[in-house]
């Protein structure tokens, strides 16, 4: 799979991007208190044979340099809805690439993959991951309540959702 974007190529996690992975979000406290993952210290602790081995994870690339700057992938797939999931090297952050790769990642799934619904979820207080998913045409769908326990904090999970059929008609 290779979505060629206005500014992002989104393609297949490759294991030269393990450095890259390591330095933007494994080792980056910024970016795991908003995207669950482990942290880590160190580059040799980063088992990164197991990303390689999500049949869904992509990488996210700068189109004019092909630099690594984040990932994004189906979380679950349920047949005809999928939850999605995204995260980018905070020194990418506010430029409009999480808004431009989770659109173009809606419309891979919806076109090539006959998804039906995409759901997509945020920490309570992660406003800026909220105006991905709106920018993205999603609407609030429903809060989980119960969450989980990340970082040794309790989050609650706020859902977003977009249908095909809504997609379709806002184009």
């Amino acid at each position: 799979m290779n979505i060629v974007l206005n500014r992002i190529i989104i393609d297949k996690l490759k294991a030269s991007d393990k450095k890259a992975y390591f330095d933007n979000i494994s080792s980056s406290k910024r970016v795991l208190d908003t995207f669950m993952d482990k942290y880590l210290d160190n580059i040799d602790d980063l088992n990164f044979d197991n990303y390689l081995k999500i049949e869904d994870l992509y990488s996210l690339r700068l189109k004019d340099n092909n630099e690594f700057i984040g990932i994004i992938l189906i979380v679950e797939d349920k047949g005809d809805e999928v939850e999605v999931g995204y995260a980018i090297g905070s020194s990418f952050w506010n430029k409009g690439y999480a808004t431009e790769s989770l659109n173009g990642f809606i419309d891979y799934l919806f076109n090539k993959r006959n998804k039906k619904r995409i759901i997509a979820s945020y920490f309570e207080g992660n406003e800026p991951s909220k105006k991905v998913m709106e920018k993205a045409r999603m609407k609030f769908a429903y809060i989980d309540e119960e969450g989980l326990v990340y970082l040794n904090k309790k989050r609650k999970l706020i859902y977003y959702s977009i249908d095909k059929e809504d997609f379709e008609n806002e184009k």
